[in-house]
């Protein structure tokens, strides 16, 4: 919880907002492109930042990587990049 409050403190009372724009099912790896779309608490300047998240599901587990880069992840999975 303390995480999401300091990631939303910094933005005005519309709040964060975190858009999935594209998911790939690529069989044990999924990867998510996101935009987290907010406004400056004292400036009201809209920011749209944009990651990509690749979960690695194998043996029962897990792995997250996160890429600032749509193209990175992209790249990472072998789609085009």
């Amino acid at each position: 919880m303390e995480l999401w409050d300091a990631l939303r403190g910094a933005w005005d009372e519309r709040g964060l907002h975190i858009v999935i724009e594209r998911i790939e099912d690529l069989g044990e790896t999924v990867l998510a492109l996101l935009t987290m779309q907010a406004s400056g608490q004292s400036s009201g300047v809209p920011v749209a930042i944009k990651w990509a998240h690749v979960i690695t599901f194998e043996n029962g587990e897990q792995q997250i990587r996160s890429y600032a880069s749509w193209d990175q992840a992209l790249t990472a999975v072998g789609l085009e990049g």
